[in-house]
């Protein structure tokens, strides 16, 4: 089966105004795009207000997705919400803009999968942690926290070992004189 099929809202036969859809995303959806996420959580709701000559979309996404975290290599679930606007309008030239998609006059639905997903990897944050700390660090890999603050210890500890060249560099007073 498609796993857009389940994103195409026809708009021929809706009467103008708001309408509300509800979608339940998972793996399906992001693994058709992209294969390397696994253990998506995501559901989005779409306000979809048709006006007479174009569509004014609204998506409202909350949800979650597991991936390793880069503070301990450890799998936590990464919490995302977004909210994306986006317009339609018919035009001869199909395309898109920034926030605004061209269709065709002669189309009869439109397909918001590729949409969500977009605005779930968007919404997605680049440094992927969660606040271990407050958690008590119970999904965390305690070993490779343990590593990396030995690490810290021993770069703090180089750093107070004193350079001899550096030391008799500093007891160098060097005078100019001014004509």
């Amino acid at each position: 089966m498609n796993p857009l099929k389940p994103f195409e809202i026809s708009f021929i036969n809706l009467e103008q105004g708001l309408h509300t859809y509800h979608f339940d995303i998972d793996n399906s959806l992001l693994s058709h795009f992209d294969q390397k996420f696994e253990h998506a959580q995501f559901t989005c709701q779409l306000d979809f207000d048709k006006r007479s000559t174009l569509f004014d979309l609204h998506f409202t996404i909350d949800g979650k997705i597991k991936m390793d975290c880069d503070r301990c290599m450890e799998s936590i679930y990464i919490p995302t919400a977004s909210e994306n606007k986006v317009i339609v309008k018919f035009n001869e030239n199909e395309g898109q803009e920034v926030d605004i998609i061209y269709l065709n006059p002669n189309d009869t639905a439109i397909n918001v999968g590729k949409l969500i997903y977009e605005f779930i990897m968007l919404a997605i944050p680049l440094r992927k942690v969660k606040d271990c700390e407050s958690e008590n660090f119970k999904d965390c890999n305690q070993k490779v926290l343990d590593y990396l603050d030995n690490q810290v210890i021993e770069t703090e500890e180089k750093e107070e070992i004193e350079n001899p060249l550096a030391s008799a560099l500093k007891d160098i007073n060097i005078t100019f004189n001014k004509k």
